[in-house]
């Protein structure tokens, strides 16, 4: 290790703090990726500006009415009869009589396009949470790895601490010992590789779910 990484003598060597699964069933999980998803919530958004716009194109059309007012102030140096100050107000009202099938058009070019908004939205939805899904399967299946790989590093390890002991005494052949020691490392191989799928395999969840980064 020293002449690989080059640290000191007196370097100290400390396992890496554990991460956690996120914590939830899998339609808790999928929720929370629909709501930590900033391209979900970008598409939802589409969509409800595409909604909206229906309403604006098809407000543009109908009649519109206006209030106008003001006043006029005139005045004079010497004084006249048409000096003094003028209010005056109306309402008009527009009214499209022909418009050659423009309303027709536009409104249809608008629902067009929301229900592009929502093919998409529908379609990244599943996407996110079959995604979210993969992912939780896989650290399921990991972590069982795992916990397999311990119980077999234990067992190996109290066979190889029977085994030397009886080895101590004269009870025991040199072969079944080194027999033994090869059994306890690949077992501890098998958990270190076990451990480390496990853990990528959390943050492939947390990343389905929009979580990573964010302290999880």
């Amino acid at each position: 290790m020293s002449l690989l990484t080059r640290l000191p003598d007196n370097a100290t060597i400390a396992e890496p703090a554990l991460l956690k699964g996120s914590v939830g069933g899998l339609e808790e999980l999928q929720q929370t990726a629909l709501a930590n998803r900033e391209e979900y919530k970008n598409s939802v958004m589409n969509r409800d500006l595409a909604m909206e716009n229906i309403k604006i194109v098809k407000g543009a059309h109908y009649p519109q009415a206006y209030a106008e007012g003001a006043l006029s102030y005139v005045g004079s140096d010497p004084e006249t009869l048409m000096e003094g100050t003028t209010y005056y107000g109306g309402i008009r009202l527009q009214i499209p009589i022909f418009e050659g099938g423009l309303m027709k058009a536009e409104v249809s070019e608008a629902r067009s396009r929301l229900r592009q908004a929502e093919l998409s939205s529908e379609f990244l939805r599943r996407s996110i949470e079959t995604e979210v899904y993969e992912s939780y399967v896989n650290l399921q299946t990991e972590t069982s790895v795992l916990k397999l790989a311990a119980a077999q590093q234990e067992d190996a390890r109290n066979n190889f601490t029977a085994v030397e002991d009886l080895f101590s005494q004269g009870l025991a052949p040199s072969l079944a010992l080194i027999d033994a020691q090869q059994t306890l490392l690949l077992t501890e191989r098998e958990y270190v590789n076990a451990r480390y799928e496990q853990q990528i395999a959390i943050l492939r969840l947390n990343r389905s779910t929009g979580l990573f980064g964010k302290g999880f």
